[in-house]
């Protein structure tokens, strides 16, 4: 019958922390006998210690990936200035479909499908350059629209009326989500509506 200590020391020296002398075999020995935990022992103790941490870790960073990943992209504050003139100049911004948004430094280019008036279904480009403000930070330069190989110039009055609301656009966080990149067959880019 062993009592609770012993088994505590078997167990211990199971694991590979304590070595055990047989104390019923009286051999001398040059070594002196050990008494509590040594360096060696503690060593091992924190390398297991930096090991569960490290695959606690490795999983939480894994973890926090998936849930930022599950959403959708976000674009820039110019795509969502532009997206809101879009919405503004297109007579049913309910049947706007953007295809495709590509972000450059200073400008935007949204590719769209809308449904006009008459229910024709037309895909055009829009590109918006932006220049820096003093009063707003930011404010619409240029504006182009490209629709049947037929590039059009927005009015510059029209820019410059719309340059006065972009504080009130940015300050009320339109919706920055981007469109699904394009598929790969041209059958799936059939929509309907």
């Amino acid at each position: 019958m062993t009592t609770y200590a012993e088994s505590i020391k078997k167990r211990r020296a199971e694991r590979g922390r304590v070595q055990l002398r047989d104390t019923t075999q009286n051999i001398p020995t040059d070594e002196p006998v050990k008494k509590g935990l040594q360096f060696s022992d503690i060593r091992k103790i924190s390398k297991e210690r930096l090991l569960y941490w490290s695959i606690g870790g490795f999983f939480a960073l894994i973890l926090i990936m998936l849930l930022f990943s599950c959403g959708p992209r976000q674009g820039t504050m110019m795509y969502g200035v532009c997206k809101v003139f879009l919405e503004r100049m297109v007579p049913y911004p309910d049947m706007v479909q953007i295809r495709f948004v590509e972000q450059y430094p200073m400008s935007v280019r949204i590719g769209f499908n809308q449904t006009d008036t008459f229910g024709q279904y037309t895909y055009t480009t829009m590109e918006c350059a932006f220049r820096p403000d003093e009063k707003t930070g930011l404010a619409m330069d240029t504006i182009w629209v490209m629709r049947a190989n037929e590039r059009k110039d927005v009015p510059q009055e029209i820019i410059e009326q719309f340059n006065i609301g972009i504080a009130a656009i940015v300050t009320s966080d339109p919706v920055l989500d981007l469109p699904p990149p394009m598929p790969k067959e041209i059958v799936d880019l059939k929509t309907d509506w």
